[in-house]
Formats: structure tokens, C-alpha cells, sequence
């Protein structure tokens, strides 16, 4: 639990040396610095966008009867036209959590039992979402964003950096901006590619700090760093800080420590058209590759309770924060769990990812 007390600041910095704390935010545009370990003003290198040539076209990897059938029958929301036109918003936030749902989070898809780890084609991640088998950030919200488009939304993908190994790590994120979607001129952020309770789409018209999803685990928040600029972070207490051994980034707020999970920056307006073709995306940002080769992660949401199993533990946690860790020491605990909690994962591609990850 959050210690709700006034805290020594100058004592836990000099604990906690390696941390960059951001005091309470003023305005939009301002925070006051307590400590720095980035650069000041630090923002994350977007990564240039491919020449209008060699970028996958809008649309192109779908046909709109594909979409349709995808939402229908796959996230199982029935007249799925229907709602996007006369209630947007509510559609989209249970596309979201229909997602989270129905589609694991997932390095497996990069293996198979032949080639062992590979770089999926925008075919094949087509057919890990339509067979119900995910897969990374990429994955995911590449194809959520063509299914948007062809249901009608003004929506596109855009680059992220994520603090979750250690510091910043440019452009291993991808999320989806939706334009227009509550009035002319709005902007909504929405991410169920990624391992966190993001349920809900999240305006963008908030000043300084908007209340993220709770449940689950640590209370979560968006700062807005300045001008299209939101991170995503999570509510840590002083055990937390004392034990952190990789560089972060902190925000101190409502007598509360927050920690960086993701920075979005929504400033790249014009757009990810590559984030579904992984040899474009993943293959050109070495620590994603790394992270994919190595993982072995399968993250879901199952009846009620999030899902994650890796090769050392299966985690589960109810929505009330309850955590139950039960040990994963060979292959055959690992397959069970798949099984039991992800059967539509393929023991082949999940035995290839255990190889990769040094569980063979």
C-alpha cells in the first residue's frame, strides 16, 4: 500500500540517486524539476516514416467485409456498423476491452517450430488476429487501427517509448490515435496492444493529469508532458523506490510517486503506416527484437483475471489487486498453463519461444 503520508524528498532522493522526479504539474507545458538523471526536456527520437512509396497503404491488408467479419465474429460485438455510427465512443471502448479479451499479448507468435524466431509478414499477422493467437504492440494495434479505418473511424498509429526494462527505449511502442471521434477537433488515445488495464479510450483534452484504469494493480495516470506528449504512469510507493536498481522516470503528484510506463508521443500526426509490417517495424528497432527473441511472455485478460505467464512464474491477479505467483521450472509446466489459460496458442510456436528463451 501507498504510505498516504508527507515524505522526506531530499532524503529518498539521496537514496535514490538514479531518478529523475518531476514535481506536480503547474500547466500543460510546465513541471517543476526536483531531480534530473535525463536530459532536461527529454523527448523521445521519433523514428522517420517510410517514403510514400514503400508504405503499407491504408487499408490494404483488410478487405471491409474482413473487418467486419473480424468484429463480429472474432471479438464477437454483433452489428458492429450500427454501433460505430450511432454511439462512436461506446463502440470503441468495447472494441478495446474486447481486445484485451479476446487477444493475448504475445512473443510466441514470433516462432515456429521450423525457422525458430522470425519476423511474421503482414499475412501471417493477419492470421494471428483472426486465429485469435496476437501477438506484440505491432501486431495488435497495426490491426486494430485498419479495422478502425474500415469501420469508419479517422484513426492512425503512431511511435511510443516505454520504461518498463530500464530507462527510456525510443520508438518500442506503437498505440492508436482516433481523430474526431466525440466532436470536430477531438483526440482520443487507445492502446490494447500492451500489457497494461487500458480498457477505455482517454480523451486528450485534460490539462495536466487524467485518471488512468484502476483494478488490476497499481492505480495508473496520464501526464501531459507538453503538447501531444501523454505518458502513461503508475501509482509506486517508497518500497518500490528504494529497491529500483535500472534508471526511471517519476512524476510526484497528489502526494503520490508515479512511474513511467510509457511516453506517446501523439506529435507524429502524420502518422505509423508501417506498424503492421514487422520488417519495417520491429526489425528496425533492436531493443523490441531483443525483447521479442528473449521474453517468452503470453499477457491476456481470462475470465475476470489478468493472465501472464512467462518462463519463470504464471501470474494472475483479480480486479481488486490480488496476486497469486505459482512457479513455472520446465517445459510441461509451461505448456500446461498455455493450455489451460491460452489454448488457442499453438504448443509448437510456444516450445520454439521456450527454446529462444533458454527454458530448453
Amino acid at each position: 500500500m501507498f504510505l498516504r503520508t508527507k515524505v522526506n524528498t531530499q532524503s529518498l532522493l539521496l537514496r535514490c540517486s538514479m531518478f529523475r522526479i518531476i514535481g506536480r504539474p503547474k500547466d500543460v507545458c510546465e513541471t517543476r524539476k526536483i531531480q534530473q538523471l535525463l536530459p532536461v526536456g527529454y523527448m523521445p527520437k521519433v523514428r522517420q516514416t517510410m517514403s510514400s512509396s514503400s508504405q503499407v497503404n491504408s487499408c490494404s491488408v483488410l478487405t471491409h467485409e474482413e473487418a467486419v467479419s473480424y468484429v463480429q465474429d472474432v471479438l464477437l460485438i454483433p452489428d458492429c456498423q450500427k454501433q460505430a455510427k450511432e454511439s462512436p465512443l461506446a463502440f470503441l471502448n468495447r472494441l478495446i476491452v474486447q481486445t484485451k479479451v479476446r487477444i493475448p499479448f504475445t512473443t510466441v507468435t514470433f516462432f515456429s517450430k521450423d525457422s525458430g524466431f522470425h519476423i511474421p509478414s503482414v499475412e501471417q499477422t493477419k492470421e494471428y488476429m483472426i486465429s485469435r493467437q496476437g501477438g506484440n504492440c505491432g501486431i495488435i494495434n497495426g490491426f486494430t487501427n485498419e479495422v478502425l479505418k474500415h469501420i469508419g473511424f479517422d484513426s492512425y498509429c503512431f511511435p511510443a517509448s516505454s520504461f518498463r526494462t530500464g530507462g527510456p527505449q525510443d520508438n518500442t511502442h506503437i498505440a492508436i490515435a482516433v481523430k474526431n471521434l466525440t466532436k470536430r477537433g477531438s483526440l482520443h488515445l487507445c492502446d490494447p496492444g500492451n500489457r497494461m488495464p487500458t480498457f477505455e479510450a482517454i480523451p486528450l483534452d485534460f490539462d495536466s493529469f487524467s485518471a488512468g484504469p484502476s483494478g488490476y494493480g497499481p492505480k495508473m495516470g496520464y501526464f501531459k508532458a507538453s503538447i501531444g506528449v501523454v505518458n502513461l504512469c503508475r501509482n509506486v510507493d517508497l518500497a518500490y523506490l528504494s529497491e529500483l536498481k535500472v534508471p526511471s522516470l517519476f512524476h510526484f503528484y497528489d502526494d503520490r510517486f508515479w512511474e513511467n510506463v510509457f511516453i506517446y508521443n501523439i506529435n507524429a500526426s502524420s502518422g505509423y503506416p508501417h506498424a503492421l509490417d514487422q520488417e519495417k517495424n520491429i526489425a528496425q528497432c533492436p531493443p523490441a527484437l531483443e525483447f521479442m527473441r528473449s521474453a517468452m511472455l503470453i499477457f491476456g485478460f481470462v475470465s475476470d483475471h489478468l493472465v501472464e505467464i512467462n518462463r519463470k512464474r504464471c501470474l494472475t491477479v483479480d480486479e481488486n489487486g490480488n496476486r497469486n505467483v505459482t512457479p513455472i521450472s520446465n517445459i510441461t509446466d509451461l505448456l500446461g498453463y498455455t493450455s489451460e489459460y491460452f489454448p488457442q496458442l499453438s504448443v509448437d510456436k510456444v516450445e520454439a519461444a521456450a527454446v529462444s528463451a533458454g527454458m530448453i
